[in-house]
């Protein structure tokens, strides 16, 4: 697996833009979607990746053989759309695992969790990634919890090697706030 898809299918398997559960987003190439997390890096940090879902009228994440369907899109220079090649999707969404789940006040609930979070560490392997849809007065929201963290973004950093792929992942953190206090909070994954 070349750097960049293990550092994908990591975050992914856990998650500045608009925040996660804000209004629908309305992008021209993609159409009305609700972003689920956003991807940020210490490489090429100008460029992010968007996690989303879209909701059906009754706020309803839609499955497809029981599974949530999650799409992906680049945001170039954090503005301008490109569509996330097909192989890193595929290779994120090989190595996720899911479980629907009922929860009070949810109208959908999935933990995402890594087929292998091992091979990165005992946290990483530990942590599940809740993504729910619930219904508002104003409409609807997704939400995406980690211990306690509302999460809005996922930021990995990397160091150079000199073994191919010629990167490193050193660490992943978790930016969001505290859904209690509302105050911001991160948690720091080391990578071994």
């Amino acid at each position: 697996m070349t750097g960049l898809r293990r550092f994908l299918f990591l975050l992914c398997s856990l998650a500045p833009l608009a925040p996660a559960g804000a209004a629908p987003v309305k992008l021209a190439p993609v159409g009305e979607h609700y972003k689920i997390v956003t991807v940020e890096k210490s490489e090429n940090p100008q460029n992010v990746l968007v996690v989303y879902t879209r909701l059906d009228p009754n706020c309803r994440i839609p499955e497809n053989k029981g599974e949530p369907q999650f799409d992906f899109y680049w945001l170039m220079d954090r503005q301008r759309y490109k569509p996330t090649h097909r192989l890193i999707k595929n290779a994120i969404r090989k190595n996720l695992r899911y479980e629907k789940l009922q929860a009070p006040g949810k109208v959908s609930m999935f933990k995402v969790a890594t087929k292998d979070g091992r091979k990165f560490s005992p946290e990483v392997a530990a942590s599940e990634l809740l993504v729910s849809s619930i219904r508002t007065k104003d409409g609807c929201e997704v939400v995406a919890e980690l211990d306690d963290i509302r999460v809005q973004s996922f930021y990995g950093e990397s160091k150079k090697s000199f073994k191919p792929p010629f990167r490193k992942m050193i660490a992943v953190t978790v930016k969001g706030t505290r859904p209690s206090t509302g105050a911001a909070a991160e948690k720091k994954f080391l990578i071994k």
